[in-house]
């Protein structure tokens, strides 16, 4: 408190603020993300008057505390009304951008804002809500192997429920009995389950990206949905085997004795647990075929043609005016580096924050202007050819291009077909405010598209423009000949150090700048990864355990078939075909939930992959081979052992 700091204005000169106040670090998971705070009045030392009360500016992010019962309807058509009335006698060169302001509840903001230029990057309710169900699918599938072993194994039980009713126990006693047996196993997971997850944290942490703490795990709230998944979980595993273990009559078991009984009642529950394996094996080729669908889909779009170069390329900041103003020298030094190849600058490079601007064009019928909002590319005379943008037709921009490069514009194809156009050299092009930024002009080339952010993302239309000198906040972009990066980096640093001794050296590779627009479907990829393959292990633990519990029971009829001559691989094949019928089965039951469910995951992305039935291919033989690893060896060791050793198991 007290101390002094210098906040850059840009232009080589700095604004002073004194510290009146530290504040605790806000939580990681806040969308706010500030290092210093000020007042409103303070910022007038930085933007000018004409600035501050243009209307048509959009630099600020404004935070408005309704009172309850306020329709935001209403109190957004109040603020387009404020904002006609500020603006109707506003000059602005006779544009009227079309603005409009829109009021977003603040627990939207990370989910499911969808405003560009956000304070921070948003996350993806759609990506949240499947996550979920994929973990309380996993805990489904947990739960039938519960219910299947518990009702499969049901001799184990069987004389302790006879003798309990022999002793005037109730059914309501028995199935509570083991219902809180159920509840005690739950508890104790749960525990576990939290142990597990706070050795965890750290490999959670670099497997999404997500700073997992402590105090996420532990939140009350994190901790009471624990609790109700435990009831649930009880309840859905414990209900079905506390009603089928107390069935049992112990007159039938003094009768035809417990082996029999068991075997009568484990045949008459043997559909119901085929059901269940069944659908084990649905979720399990479903998870498969989704996870193979987004490692195809991300891989297509890190893969896919942008349009423009971006191999070799770094780009740097010039960060203020004072540097910007040094740009010919920094650019001749860096030239003279062993591995640069080219040099230019641009004000944005692909992979950052876009900026959007709203332009004047001529329509496609009438001569008269119409507003679109486009994304405007400003840049010098040499970011075309570094970055190879591939000119369909007509010219680049030249210094001496036409009646001037100020007259010039370039466009891409996406901005043709949103402007209508059928012919597109010539028509007019008017962007900017005022007579020192207006440019009115025409245009002389068309583009190729060029993909600038994410193929999630349709292309969006762009006018690229050019400028001799950069300003401030200007970007330096560096084509590399190859070779190693580290070495160039070094070179490059000391030359803008040499230059600019006051900011620190901050380069962005451009490959990997727009490897970062798909963080959120990498992370999915390899969480997917993760959950198919646990959900894939679950079930197979599940199917082991009831094949060997089948072994069991058939141990008198392998032995049998052994003695009349019966081949291991015979008795194999006769132990595992019920589940291979079963597989059979889920997957034709998986095939059509999983295209469906991928074919909606797809329609969100703008440039998607075609679903391939290799797909389903390959999640049929992978689910077919980890089974049958799981059972195989099981069913052959039954097969293989002395039948005279079966014989007398019984």
């Amino acid at each position: 408190v007290g101390k002094t700091l210098q906040f850059d204005l840009n232009d080589g000169t700095f604004a002073s603020y004194m510290v009146s106040a530290v504040v605790e670090d806000l939580p990681k998971n806040s969308h706010l993300k500030y290092a210093a705070l000020t007042s409103m009045p303070g910022l007038w030392n930085i933007y000018p008057e004409p600035v501050r009360q243009n209307w048509f500016s959009a630099f600020m992010y404004t935070y408005i505390t309704l009172h309850d019962g306020t329709d935001h309807k209403q109190f957004e058509a109040k603020l387009k009304n404020l904002f006609q009335k500020k603006t109707a006698d506003s000059d602005n060169s006779g544009v009227k951008a079309s603005c409009q302001f829109i009021v977003e509840p603040l627990t939207d903001i990370h989910l499911h804002s969808k405003r560009i230029w956000d304070i921070s990057i948003p996350g993806n309710a759609s990506y949240v809500n499947i996550f979920i169900i994929t973990g309380l699918f996993i805990l489904l599938i947990a739960s039938i192997n519960f219910i299947n072993l518990t009702t499969a194994r049901a001799a184990v039980r069987m004389k302790e429920m006879g003798i309990r009713k022999i002793s005037g126990a109730s059914r309501g006693q028995l199935m509570l009995q083991i219902m809180i047996e159920v509840g005690l196993i739950s508890f104790l997971s749960l525990l576990l389950a939290f142990a597990i997850s706070t050795l965890s944290l750290g490999f959670m942490a670099s497997l999404t990206n997500i700073p997992f703490t402590l105090h996420d795990l532990f939140s009350v709230h994190v901790i009471l949905v624990s609790i109700g998944l435990m009831i649930i979980v009880t309840l859905l595993s414990g209900l079905y085997p506390a009603y089928y273990l107390q069935r049992f009559q112990p007159v039938e078991i003094i009768k035809a004795g417990i082996i029999e009984v068991a075997r009568q009642k484990s045949r008459a529950g043997f559909t119901l647990r085929r059901a269940l394996v069944t659908f084990q094996f649905i979720i399990s080729m479903v998870m498969i075929a989704a996870t193979i669908t987004i490692y195809r889909q991300l891989n297509y779009m890190l893969d896919k043609d942008p349009g423009f170069n971006r191999d070799h390329v770094v780009s740097v900041m010039l960060q203020d005016t004072l540097v910007a103003a040094k740009y010919q020298s920094v650019k001749a030094e860096l030239l003279k580096l062993p591995a640069v190849e080219a040099v230019s600058f641009s004000q944005t490079i692909p992979g950052g924050p876009p900026d959007r601007k709203i332009t004047r064009v001529e329509g496609s019928n009438s001569p008269e202007l119409v507003e679109i909002p486009t994304q405007p590319i400003f840049m010098d005379f040499e970011y075309q050819q570094l970055m190879q943008f591939r000119l369909k037709e007509g010219q680049f921009i030249q210094a001496d291009s036409g009646t001037g490069y100020r007259q010039a514009f370039l466009v891409n194809e996406a901005a043709v077909k949103k402007f209508g156009w059928k012919e597109a050299l010539g028509k007019r092009i008017v962007f900017g405010f005022g007579p020192q930024n207006m440019r009115d002009g025409k245009v002389i080339g068309v583009v190729k598209d060029i993909q600038t952010g994410s193929f999630k993302e349709e292309t969006e239309p762009m006018i690229f423009m050019a400028y001799k000198k950069p300003i401030a906040q200007t970007f330096v972009s560096v084509k590399l000949k190859g070779g190693e990066l580290m070495p160039a980096l070094r070179s490059m640093e000391k030359v803008f150090t040499a230059f600019d001794p006051v900011h620190p050296f901050d380069p962005v590779i451009l490959d990997e700048q727009i490897r970062k627009l798909y963080d959120s479907e990498i992370r999915m990829s390899r969480l997917f990864t993760v959950f198919s393959s646990l959900t894939l292990f679950i079930a197979c633990m599940g199917l082991l355990g009831l094949v060997s519990f089948i072994t069991q029971q058939r141990t008198r009829e392998i032995g049998i078939r052994k003695v009349m001559g019966a081949p291991v691989s015979s008795i194999v094949m006769l132990v595992s075909r019920d589940f291979l019928v079963l597989l059979g089965i889920a997957f034709v039951l998986a095939v059509p939930l999983a295209w469906y469910a991928m074919n909606a995951w797809l329609k969100d992305f703008a440039t998607r992959i075609e679903l391939q039935y290799d797909i389903f291919i390959i999640t049929a033989l992978l689910s077919v081979i980890v089974a049958w690893l799981s059972i195989g060896a099981r069913t052959v060791r039954s097969a293989s052992r002395n039948p005279v050793d079966s014989l007398r198991y019984e």
